[in-house]
């Protein structure tokens, strides 16, 4: 008999399904036709989704690796992990400024791919007796970077080449990504964390969210391959 779990996943790809059908054929549908026919725009809605997957899910896979298996409390855990919103920001003030001089692509990729070296380290570092500043440190600055350098990057390439009255909605869509996303990713994560034949979750249960939060992060930079180079004119439509 499939699970709960299972009838729920199923049913938010029908939906999908269903509400992308229903745009395609409306003759006044709520996300505009001359949006979704905007290279940049899909190519970053898609990538934002994608990297969403990975994105929101880290700081929770963080936080229960912490408590559970290195044996943090709940203070020792949020300071633990507060080198990467520390990073992010710092990431991000930076970021914006890169792009504007050498593309979304240039900086957005490069950023992802630093997202999946961060989960790839603390996957190879996952331990019931971790060293912060070796073993955690270094993951937390790679994954903290790329999270100021992806998202904000394609948002801004999601919009790049949309005109002004289609503005809010494209913004709208990018953060409706980015939301759907984080929730499916984090179902994800706790399925993989509570899969093992366990009372509790394993370390290897941790190593294998790690490495599923760097592959969907791998996946995202090679969809954002397909983002312009170079920030191009709006449309006229």
């Amino acid at each position: 008999m499939a699970s709960p779990r299972s009838h729920l996943f199923a049913s938010t790809v029908v939906s999908i399904i269903v509400v992308a059908r229903r745009i395609s054929k409306h003759s006044d549908p709520i996300v505009p036709k001359a949006l979704l026919s905007i290279p940049s725009f899909r190519i970053a809605a898609l990538a934002t989704f994608v990297f969403g997957l990975g994105f929101f899910s880290m700081i929770l896979t963080l936080v229960l690796y912490l408590a559970q298996i290195a044996n943090y409390t709940t203070l020792q855990a949020g300071l633990a992990i507060s080198m990467l919103p520390i990073a992010a920001t710092v990431s991000s003030n930076l970021s914006g400024h890169l792009a504007d001089r050498f593309g979304f692509r240039a900086i957005a990729i490069p950023g992802m791919l630093l997202f999946t070296l961060g989960s790839l380290w603390l996957r190879a570092r996952a331990e019931t007796d971790p060293d912060y500043l070796i073993d955690l440190v270094p993951g937390l600055l790679l994954v903290g970077t790329g999270i100021g350098a992806g998202p904000p990057i394609l948002a801004g390439a999601g919009v790049s080449q949309v005109h002004s009255m289609h503005f809010s909605v494209a913004g709208a869509v990018s953060q409706t990504a980015r939301q759907l996303s984080g929730a499916i990713g984090v179902a994800i994560v706790v399925a993989i964390i509570t899969s093992q034949n366990s009372a509790t979750p394993t370390v290897e249960s941790f190593q294998w969210a790690f490495l599923y939060l760097a592959s969907v992060a791998a996946l995202a930079s090679v969809l954002a391959n397909r983002l312009p180079s170079r920030v191009l004119a709006k449309r006229s439509i």
